[in-house]
């Protein structure tokens, strides 16, 4: 027979996720499901003492969303009067006593997210204004979820390092200084291999660039800023590409990336979706607005390699994500 615990389980077990942002929204939906009150998933800043919010369900009556930075305190805090219970088992970094209970709550469960070397990267939250609202089988799924993006996290990273080191050893002279990505000459040697599958009709692969434009800033692209937005970018985009796929620089505020074995429109969109996603959460806090523009080009319909990055390229504009990385207080750009 069926439960609702079960059940909430599906959307954990039913596929494979391309991304951290990915697997955070699916252990949202899951915990929203059965536990009540709101569930924050965030990141844990240890310089700063911060929790800063990757994301957050029903959350809205506590004030918080993403991006929201919440102060967190070690196992040493000691609670004040009245503030929340808390019924997990972690006696770690956790949300601070006093700013949880100024936001209403007065239960929480809280546990870590955890890499296998033991270091504590973020939390995930429970926290309810009813007293008495957890239970251990909530706390079972809060801990499903924790481990569950404890994987994801590490799986990241991991690509992130390898493809880099990849690049390195497979790329000698071909590396931009400014972002550790091919530069143009690399990715298109690389491209070269893709074209000539495409045509044959083995593998259809897709070229797709990318406009990085600081909004705010626009004069300043060349500036130290406008720097600091494409290098944000270019780690952005190398995290979320697949293995299989090739990222570089392009221009000097343009990243590509070929998707080898991506076939239409729509591996494009799901990778840009991806792209803008975690870009938002990187720049949270950023002292700039960026947004981005896209090109795609399908390979096999080039007469060269070079054609397909140049038609990726004349194609910038068809499609992009605007207002990433707003700073509070920025005003909002027009849409791009």
């Amino acid at each position: 027979m069926e439960t609702p615990a079960l059940t909430s389980l599906l959307p954990l077990v039913s596929r494979r996720f391309q991304s951290f942002a990915e697997a955070a929204d699916s252990c949202l939906a899951m915990l929203g499901a059965v536990l009540p009150g709101a569930i924050v998933i965030g990141q844990i800043e240890h310089d700063e003492r911060l929790l800063r919010v990757l994301d957050a369900r029903g959350a809205e009556g506590l004030q918080i969303e993403r991006g929201t930075t919440l102060q967190i305190s070690g196992n040493s805090a000691v609670p004040a009067a009245g503030a929340a219970t808390q019924l997990a088992a972690y006696r770690g970094d956790d949300l601070d006593p006093q700013l949880v209970s100024s936001l209403g709550a007065v239960e929480r469960a809280t546990l870590p997210i955890e890499l296998s070397d033991s270091s504590v990267v973020g939390l995930v939250c429970a926290l309810s204004q009813r007293r008495g609202a957890y239970q251990s089988d909530h706390l079972i799924l809060l801990g499903l979820a924790a481990r569950l993006l404890s994987y994801e996290w590490e799986r990241v990273s991991a690509g992130a390092e390898l493809r880099q080191l990849r690049q390195k050893l497979n790329e000698g002279s071909h590396i931009d200084p400014d972002t550790g990505l091919s530069d143009r000459e690399g990715l298109v040697n690389k491209l070269s291999r893709e074209w000539r599958l495409a045509r044959r009709g083995t593998v259809e692969s897709t070229v797709v660039a990318c406009r990085v434009r600081v909004e705010a800033h626009e004069s300043e692209r060349n500036s130290a800023l406008g720097m600091l937005a494409l290098k944000d970018a270019a780690e952005v985009l190398s995290a979320v590409a697949r293995w299989t796929d090739h990222v570089g620089r392009i221009g000097p505020g343009d990243l590509c990336v070929v998707m080898v074995g991506a076939e239409g429109m729509l591996g494009v969109e799901a990778m840009s979706n991806r792209f803008g996603e975690a870009l938002q959460r990187v720049t949270a806090g950023r002292p700039y607005e960026i947004s981005i523009s896209f090109g795609a080009q399908a390979l096999s319909e080039a007469s060269t390699p070079e054609q397909a990055l140049d038609l990726a390229e004349r194609a910038l504009g068809d499609f992009g994500v605007a207002g990433i990385g707003a700073p509070a207080g920025l005003a909002d750009p027009e849409p791009a």
